[in-house]
């Protein structure tokens, strides 16, 4: 599990996403908006709803990890 602090950088999807997306997909759409997944960016998705996000983040060792929170 990856840590969050103030050296990571943050990008928020603008758009409501499909929580049941897994991490490749999550990563497909990171790329059709000209970023690199890999790039060590905490990329943050959220719901229509907007009380669930879903954290996508590449670790250096090239591991991929997501994260879910729930804010009710």
């Amino acid at each position: 599990m990856f840590v969050l602090n103030e050296t990571n950088v943050f990008r928020v999807c603008c758009t409501p996403v499909d929580m049941r997306q897994g991490i490749l997909r999550l990563s497909q759409l990171v790329r059709r908006n000209d970023f690199n997944p890999s790039d060590g960016v905490v990329y943050v998705f959220y719901n229509r709803a907007r009380n669930r996000i879903k954290l996508l983040h590449w670790e250096r060792c090239g591991k991929r990890e997501s994260k879910f929170l729930y804010n009710p």
